[in-house]
């Protein structure tokens, strides 16, 4: 009896790997949306959580590059309700300069 092969991975399906300056990776989960993209001089990775169901969204370890953020919370329900930092850079972004552009 044949064993049947695996199946062949999706070109497009989620692998995580960004670099700065590069595409977002995004991956869509049922409740949940997760954006990810690096920007900085030390390549450092920032995500974008956003709900499906109502927008909300939240963004993780923001540094360097204010623009890029800022295209990142568009790319998604478009509105910021909060920064989380899990570690410090030498280069954050902070709250209100995301909200005043």
């Amino acid at each position: 009896m044949p064993t049947p092969s695996a199946p062949s991975p999706d070109p497009s399906a989620y692998a995580g790997h960004v670099t700065p300056g590069g595409p977002t990776a995004v991956r869509e989960l049922p409740r949940l949306t997760i954006r990810k993209c690096s920007v900085g001089e030390f390549d450092n990775n920032v995500y974008l959580l956003t709900c499906r169901e109502t927008g909300h969204q939240l963004l993780i370890d923001a540094a360097a590059d204010a623009p890029r953020l800022q295209g990142l919370i568009v790319e998604g329900s478009g509105r910021l309700d909060g920064i989380v930092t899990t570690h410090r850079h030498s280069d954050p972004v902070s709250y209100t300069h995301l909200r005043a552009h």
